[in-house]
Protein backbone atom coordinates (compact mmCIF):
# COMPACT_ATOMS: atom_id res chain seq x y z
CA UNK A 1 0.00 0.00 0.00
CA UNK A 2 2.74 2.47 1.17
CA UNK A 3 4.88 1.53 -2.40
CA UNK A 4 1.14 2.29 -4.52
CA UNK A 5 0.33 5.44 -2.34
CA UNK A 6 4.43 6.74 -3.61
CA UNK A 7 3.51 6.18 -7.39
CA UNK A 8 0.07 8.03 -7.01
CA UNK A 9 1.84 10.75 -5.08
CA UNK A 10 4.57 10.43 -7.96
CA UNK A 11 2.39 10.91 -10.71
CA UNK A 12 -0.17 13.22 -8.95
CA UNK A 13 3.47 15.63 -8.88
CA UNK A 14 4.24 14.80 -12.22
CA UNK A 15 0.51 15.49 -13.48
CA UNK A 16 1.10 18.69 -12.21
CA UNK A 17 4.51 19.40 -13.26
CA UNK A 18 3.57 18.61 -17.43
CA UNK A 19 0.61 20.91 -16.23
CA UNK A 20 2.95 24.04 -15.41
CA UNK A 21 5.32 23.27 -18.44
CA UNK A 22 1.91 22.90 -20.88
CA UNK A 23 0.76 26.38 -19.60
CA UNK A 24 3.83 27.93 -19.90
CA UNK A 25 4.25 26.43 -23.44
CA UNK A 26 1.43 28.16 -24.13
CA UNK A 27 1.85 31.16 -22.61
CA UNK A 28 5.31 31.22 -25.33
CA UNK A 29 2.91 30.11 -27.98
CA UNK A 30 0.81 32.91 -27.51
CA UNK A 31 3.44 36.14 -27.16
CA UNK A 32 4.86 34.74 -29.96
CA UNK A 33 1.65 34.92 -31.74
CA UNK A 34 1.07 38.39 -30.87
CA UNK A 35 4.54 39.68 -31.35
CA UNK A 36 4.28 37.97 -35.19
CA UNK A 37 1.43 39.90 -35.88
CA UNK A 38 2.75 42.89 -34.45
CA UNK A 39 5.75 42.58 -36.91
CA UNK A 40 3.42 41.73 -39.96
CA UNK A 41 1.40 45.32 -38.99
CA UNK A 42 4.66 47.06 -38.71
CA UNK A 43 6.13 45.56 -41.75
CA UNK A 44 2.74 46.32 -44.08
CA UNK A 45 2.72 49.74 -43.01
CA UNK A 46 6.20 50.00 -43.52
CA UNK A 47 5.86 48.59 -47.03
CA UNK A 48 2.32 50.49 -47.65
CA UNK A 49 4.07 53.88 -46.71
CA UNK A 50 6.76 53.01 -49.20
CA UNK A 51 4.84 52.44 -52.07
CA UNK A 52 2.72 55.79 -51.75
CA UNK A 53 5.75 57.78 -50.82
CA UNK A 54 7.77 56.20 -53.85
CA UNK A 55 4.16 56.56 -56.29
CA UNK A 56 4.46 60.23 -55.13
CA UNK A 57 7.58 60.75 -55.86
CA UNK A 58 7.31 59.75 -59.31
CA UNK A 59 4.25 61.87 -60.06
CA UNK A 60 6.20 64.67 -59.10
CA UNK A 61 9.09 64.01 -61.29
CA UNK A 62 6.90 63.79 -64.10
CA UNK A 63 4.52 66.57 -63.54
CA UNK A 64 2.95 66.98 -67.25
CA UNK A 65 2.41 70.67 -65.71
CA UNK A 66 6.04 71.65 -64.26
CA UNK A 67 5.52 75.33 -64.82
CA UNK A 68 2.69 75.54 -62.31
CA UNK A 69 0.62 73.37 -59.89
CA UNK A 70 -2.88 74.08 -58.84
CA UNK A 71 -4.99 73.19 -55.87
CA UNK A 72 -6.91 70.40 -57.58
CA UNK A 73 -4.31 69.00 -58.95
CA UNK A 74 -2.17 69.12 -55.48
CA UNK A 75 -5.01 67.97 -52.92
CA UNK A 76 -6.64 65.26 -55.12
CA UNK A 77 -6.72 61.61 -53.75
CA UNK A 78 -4.83 58.95 -54.95
CA UNK A 79 -5.28 55.24 -53.83
CA UNK A 80 -3.06 52.09 -53.98
CA UNK A 81 -4.59 48.83 -52.98
CA UNK A 82 -2.20 46.09 -52.67
CA UNK A 83 -2.53 42.31 -50.56
CA UNK A 84 -0.67 44.35 -47.73
CA UNK A 85 -3.54 46.76 -47.83
CA UNK A 86 -4.68 50.27 -48.87
CA UNK A 87 -2.67 53.29 -48.73
CA UNK A 88 -4.17 56.58 -50.13
CA UNK A 89 -2.06 60.14 -50.38
CA UNK A 90 -2.19 63.69 -51.46
CA UNK A 91 -0.65 66.63 -51.25
CA UNK A 92 -0.27 69.86 -49.30
CA UNK A 93 1.50 72.65 -50.56
CA UNK A 94 4.30 74.03 -48.56
CA UNK A 95 4.61 77.17 -50.82
CA UNK A 96 1.10 78.35 -50.58
CA UNK A 97 1.65 79.20 -46.80
CA UNK A 98 3.92 82.42 -45.62
CA UNK A 99 7.37 81.38 -44.72
CA UNK A 100 8.44 82.54 -41.23
CA UNK A 101 11.78 82.70 -41.59
CA UNK A 102 11.68 84.75 -44.80
CA UNK A 103 8.60 87.22 -44.43
CA UNK A 104 8.47 90.81 -44.03
CA UNK A 105 7.24 92.03 -40.51
CA UNK A 106 4.33 93.72 -42.48
CA UNK A 107 3.33 90.60 -43.84
CA UNK A 108 3.50 88.37 -40.52
CA UNK A 109 1.45 91.20 -39.02
CA UNK A 110 -1.71 90.43 -41.11
CA UNK A 111 -1.71 86.82 -40.68
CA UNK A 112 -4.89 85.70 -38.54
CA UNK A 113 -3.94 85.80 -34.52
CA UNK A 114 -1.18 88.33 -35.47
CA UNK A 115 -0.48 91.61 -34.01
CA UNK A 116 2.46 93.92 -34.62
CA UNK A 117 3.74 93.56 -31.27
CA UNK A 118 3.91 89.37 -32.07
CA UNK A 119 5.53 90.23 -35.84
CA UNK A 120 8.43 92.06 -34.41
CA UNK A 121 9.25 89.02 -31.77
CA UNK A 122 9.17 86.60 -34.83
CA UNK A 123 11.58 88.06 -36.71
CA UNK A 124 13.91 88.91 -33.52
CA UNK A 125 13.62 85.08 -33.01
CA UNK A 126 14.57 83.95 -36.24
CA UNK A 127 17.64 86.41 -36.32
CA UNK A 128 18.76 84.56 -33.05
CA UNK A 129 17.98 81.07 -34.70
CA UNK A 130 15.95 80.39 -37.96
CA UNK A 131 12.83 78.38 -37.30
CA UNK A 132 13.48 74.38 -37.92
CA UNK A 133 9.69 73.59 -37.09
CA UNK A 134 6.36 75.40 -37.60
CA UNK A 135 6.22 74.68 -33.31
CA UNK A 136 8.86 76.53 -32.65
CA UNK A 137 6.47 79.59 -32.55
CA UNK A 138 5.29 78.14 -29.30
CA UNK A 139 8.56 78.90 -28.12
CA UNK A 140 8.39 82.74 -28.72
CA UNK A 141 7.14 85.85 -26.07
CA UNK A 142 3.10 86.19 -26.59
CA UNK A 143 2.55 82.93 -28.63
CA UNK A 144 0.57 80.41 -26.48
CA UNK A 145 -1.51 77.49 -27.70
CA UNK A 146 -4.45 79.04 -28.57
CA UNK A 147 -2.70 81.48 -30.54
CA UNK A 148 -0.92 78.36 -32.70
CA UNK A 149 -3.82 76.08 -33.02
CA UNK A 150 -6.76 78.14 -32.79
CA UNK A 151 -10.47 76.60 -32.34
CA UNK A 152 -13.09 75.46 -33.99
CA UNK A 153 -14.81 78.87 -35.47
CA UNK A 154 -10.77 80.40 -35.93
CA UNK A 155 -8.16 77.98 -37.57
CA UNK A 156 -4.74 79.03 -35.95
CA UNK A 157 -1.80 80.17 -36.81
CA UNK A 158 -0.07 76.91 -37.67
CA UNK A 159 -2.57 76.45 -40.90
CA UNK A 160 -1.00 79.60 -42.46
CA UNK A 161 2.74 79.33 -41.85
CA UNK A 162 5.88 77.19 -43.12
CA UNK A 163 9.51 76.79 -42.89
CA UNK A 164 10.29 75.21 -46.05
CA UNK A 165 10.88 76.71 -49.44
CA UNK A 166 12.20 79.70 -50.58
CA UNK A 167 9.39 81.77 -49.12
CA UNK A 168 7.57 81.88 -52.21
CA UNK A 169 3.60 82.24 -51.94
CA UNK A 170 1.49 80.01 -55.09
CA UNK A 171 -1.26 82.12 -56.03
CA UNK A 172 -2.95 79.08 -57.31
CA UNK A 173 -2.85 77.04 -53.68
CA UNK A 174 -2.79 79.92 -50.49
CA UNK A 175 -5.63 80.60 -48.92
CA UNK A 176 -7.48 83.55 -48.68
CA UNK A 177 -5.78 84.67 -45.13
CA UNK A 178 -2.73 84.29 -46.51
CA UNK A 179 -3.47 86.45 -49.53
CA UNK A 180 -4.14 88.91 -47.49
CA UNK A 181 -1.20 88.95 -45.49
CA UNK A 182 0.85 88.98 -48.81
CA UNK A 183 -0.78 91.36 -50.47
CA UNK A 184 -2.72 93.40 -48.10
CA UNK A 185 -5.74 94.86 -50.24
CA UNK A 186 -8.97 92.44 -49.61
CA UNK A 187 -10.18 93.97 -52.84
CA UNK A 188 -7.27 92.05 -54.97
CA UNK A 189 -7.69 88.83 -53.12
CA UNK A 190 -11.60 88.81 -53.45
CA UNK A 191 -10.79 88.91 -57.75
CA UNK A 192 -7.85 86.21 -56.73
CA UNK A 193 -10.37 84.10 -55.39
CA UNK A 194 -12.89 84.32 -58.02
CA UNK A 195 -10.96 83.63 -60.39
CA UNK A 196 -9.98 80.70 -58.67
CA UNK A 197 -13.19 79.21 -57.99
CA UNK A 198 -14.08 79.55 -61.50
CA UNK A 199 -17.74 78.90 -63.00
CA UNK A 200 -19.19 76.63 -60.19
CA UNK A 201 -17.76 78.83 -57.57
CA UNK A 202 -16.15 76.25 -55.89
CA UNK A 203 -12.36 76.07 -54.94
CA UNK A 204 -10.33 72.27 -55.78
CA UNK A 205 -12.88 71.31 -58.69
CA UNK A 206 -12.08 70.36 -62.52
CA UNK A 207 -13.20 73.99 -64.17
CA UNK A 208 -10.87 76.23 -61.25
CA UNK A 209 -9.09 79.28 -62.95
CA UNK A 210 -4.73 78.31 -63.02
CA UNK A 211 -2.63 81.31 -63.20
CA UNK A 212 0.05 79.82 -65.53
CA UNK A 213 2.48 82.66 -65.04
CA UNK A 214 3.35 84.83 -62.30
CA UNK A 215 2.52 87.47 -64.98
CA UNK A 216 -0.51 86.63 -66.16
CA UNK A 217 -1.80 87.12 -62.49
CA UNK A 218 -2.99 90.96 -63.03
CA UNK A 219 -3.92 90.36 -66.81
CA UNK A 220 -6.87 87.00 -65.45
CA UNK A 221 -8.53 89.70 -62.65
CA UNK A 222 -11.32 90.82 -64.08
CA UNK A 223 -11.86 94.72 -63.30
CA UNK A 224 -8.85 95.36 -61.61
CA UNK A 225 -8.06 99.49 -61.12
CA UNK A 226 -4.82 101.34 -60.60
CA UNK A 227 -4.98 101.62 -57.53
CA UNK A 228 -5.21 97.38 -56.77
CA UNK A 229 -2.38 96.36 -59.79
CA UNK A 230 0.06 98.42 -57.82
CA UNK A 231 -0.57 96.64 -54.27
CA UNK A 232 -0.24 93.16 -56.67
CA UNK A 233 2.63 94.51 -58.63
CA UNK A 234 4.44 95.18 -54.91
CA UNK A 235 3.46 91.21 -53.61
CA UNK A 236 3.97 89.85 -56.73
CA UNK A 237 8.11 89.26 -55.91
CA UNK A 238 6.87 87.12 -52.95
CA UNK A 239 4.44 85.44 -55.13
CA UNK A 240 4.70 82.45 -57.68
CA UNK A 241 2.47 79.79 -59.39
CA UNK A 242 4.57 76.63 -59.19
CA UNK A 243 4.93 74.72 -55.68
CA UNK A 244 8.54 73.55 -55.24
CA UNK A 245 8.05 71.89 -51.87
CA UNK A 246 5.15 69.88 -50.27
CA UNK A 247 4.10 67.71 -47.65
CA UNK A 248 2.61 64.13 -48.54
CA UNK A 249 -0.02 63.06 -46.15
CA UNK A 250 0.27 59.09 -46.34
CA UNK A 251 -2.66 57.57 -44.63
CA UNK A 252 -4.37 54.08 -45.12
CA UNK A 253 -5.11 50.68 -43.25
CA UNK A 254 -3.59 47.61 -43.45
CA UNK A 255 -4.96 43.41 -44.03
CA UNK A 256 -4.93 43.46 -40.27
CA UNK A 257 -6.69 46.37 -39.74
CA UNK A 258 -3.84 48.50 -38.63
CA UNK A 259 -4.72 52.10 -39.53
CA UNK A 260 -1.41 54.35 -39.93
CA UNK A 261 -0.37 58.16 -41.00
CA UNK A 262 2.66 59.30 -42.19
CA UNK A 263 3.94 62.53 -43.69
CA UNK A 264 6.61 63.12 -45.79
CA UNK A 265 7.99 66.66 -46.75
CA UNK A 266 9.40 66.65 -50.54
CA UNK A 267 11.19 68.79 -52.68
CA UNK A 268 10.96 68.72 -55.98
CA UNK A 269 13.68 70.84 -57.03
CA UNK A 270 16.43 68.31 -55.11
CA UNK A 271 14.24 65.61 -56.24
CA UNK A 272 14.47 64.78 -52.37
CA UNK A 273 12.68 63.98 -49.19
CA UNK A 274 13.40 66.39 -46.52
CA UNK A 275 11.42 65.15 -43.71
CA UNK A 276 9.60 61.78 -42.80
CA UNK A 277 7.56 61.88 -39.95
CA UNK A 278 5.38 59.05 -38.75
CA UNK A 279 1.88 59.57 -36.54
Amino acid sequence: MKKQGSILIISLWLIIFLSIVSLGLRKIAASQIVFSRFYLNYVNVDFLSAAALEQATLESRNDVTPEYDSLQELRSERKIKNKSGEVSYYFIDEESKININTALRKILKRLPWMSEGLAIEIVDARKEKPFKAVENLLDVDGIDESIFYGNDDDPGLVNFVTVWGRGKVNANTASEEVLIALIGEESVVDRIIDFRHGEDREQGTEDDGIFISRRNIAGKLEGISARESLSLAEASKWMSVVSEICSIKIYGETVNKQIFKNTAVYSSQDRAVKLWQKQ
